[in-house]
């Protein structure tokens, strides 16, 4: 259930944040969605660390899950006081670097899909944080980065389409879409970052879709109950 409502809110946040990049939120309000999810996934990782049920399995989930909610309130709060961002950045490649062992960890562990799904996002997620290190302490044109993200584009079509192939329940189909978008979504970086084609309309639209393919909709399903998590 803590999953659902942390997936939830995460999509608000991505449909308000491709808004923001449209031009239909102000950059003086943004930080306040930014805020609210974070302290929302702050409150569930504590919940996880120190609630009645908690255990090795828990405080592992909430300190992995804390790498998040910090980086949403630093977010929030480097918009709202205006700050340059380099703190945030040397904390981005404090989460890359922990991010790998986790990856890493995770394929080895992975007995089904949602494993592999699971600790190809943790290898996504370091790339990206290691990107925010670049770009907000070393202030380095990361174009090499927008090669990669052709390369995780193309690899990421056979995920999806695999995953459609042998879907076996509705956890398989959502998992197989989330690939499709993610496919998009990192060849829009790659047309932004290598081709340097002006693509914010699009990366707006592609954020707007992903929070309600990857965030909202599924978040609302397990709240329901519609669907249970694996």
């Amino acid at each position: 259930m803590l999953l659902g409502l942390v997936l939830f809110y995460v999509g608000a946040v991505l449909i308000l944040n491709g808004l923001w990049m449209l031009g239909h939120i102000g950059d003086s309000e943004i930080w306040v969605i930014n805020l609210f999810v974070g302290a929302v996934s702050l409150l569930v990782a504590l919940s996880q660390a120190f609630g009645a049920a908690a255990d090795a399995a828990s405080i592992q989930a909430a300190a992995l899950s804390l790498l998040f909610s910090l980086t949403y309130l630093w977010v929030a709060i480097n918009r709202f006081t205006g700050a340059d961002g380099r703190g945030l950045g040397w904390f981005s490649l404090f989460v890359a670097i922990t991010a790998v062992p986790v990856a890493t960890n995770t394929f080895r562990t992975a007995e089904h899909i949602w494993g592999v799904w699971s600790g190809l996002s943790w290898a996504a997620w370091a790339v990206l944080w290691f990107v925010f290190f670049l770009q907000l302490v070393l202030r380095k044109q990361v174009v090499r980065i927008g090669w990669f993200s052709l390369f995780v584009a193309i690899t990421a079509v056979p995920v999806a389409t695999n995953t459609f192939r042998t879907a076996e329940h509705i956890w398989d189909v959502w998992s197989g879409l989330s690939w499709a978008a993610w496919a998009v979504l990192w060849f829009v970086f790659f047309l932004q970052l290598v081709l340097r084609k002006q693509v914010v309309r699009i990366a707006a639209w592609m954020a707007i879709g992903e929070g309600i393919l990857t965030g909202w909709v599924p978040g609302y399903l397990l709240l329901t109950g519609v669907i249970a998590s694996p």
